[in-house]
Order: C-alpha cells, then structure tokens, then sequence
C-alpha cells in the first residue's frame, strides 16, 4: 500500500479541503512513529510496501488521516471517533507484529 492509495481512500470517504502535501506528511509522520513504536526490536522483511504495514492494519493511516483532517476542521466529534478506530488498528498493528515477527535480541548489544 502507497501514500497515493490511503490519500485515495480518504478521498472516497471524506473530501480533502487540505494540499495533498499536507495530507502525505502526515502519513510520513506515523510511518515514522509505526517504525519508532511498534518494529523497533523485530526483525521484519522487506516485503516492498511503501508503509509497511499489511491489510487490514494499513486502515491505521486511513484513520489517523481522517482524524488529523477532522481536528483541522475542529470536528472533534468525528475527531474522537476516529481516533477510537485509529487506536484500536494501532493495538492490534501491535499485537501482529509481536505474534507475527521476531525479536531482535542482539540489537542494541556491542561486542
């Protein structure tokens, strides 16, 4: 899945009043914090997904998005209510990479 394809996702469900740029940073700064978060320590393959996270966890930028789109609106009922879904795909984006992956026991040790 593609930066282009959440921003399409979005599009369909919710019009964009922002630059796309705006939107894409956003979808940067939690790939970012995914990979500072919930990889760091597991040993992941490089399956060539621009965001790294496979269906249906990628739905975990749709609702970021939309919930950073609807906290620029000061939409904070539609806000809560996607950040209520963007917290729940990002606790069971947790939990399939713990079941999912292993550790990483040597990082962070110098010999």
């Amino acid at each position: 899945m593609t930066r282009e394809d959440i921003l399409a996702e979005v599009r369909e469900i919710r019009p964009l009043e922002y630059q796309d740029e705006w939107a894409l940073n956003q979808i940067d700064e939690l790939k970012q914090r995914v990979i500072r978060e919930l990889m760091d320590g597991y040993i992941i393959p490089d399956e060539g997904g621009e965001l790294l996270t496979p269906s249906p966890y990628h739905k975990v930028y749709t609702y970021w998005l939309l919930a950073q789109l609807d906290l620029a609106q000061s939409e904070y009922d539609r806000y809560n209510n996607d950040l209520q879904l963007f917290n729940a795909t990002w606790d069971e984006l947790g939990r399939h990479i713990s079941r999912t992956f292993r550790r990483d026991h040597y990082r962070g040790f110098k010999i």
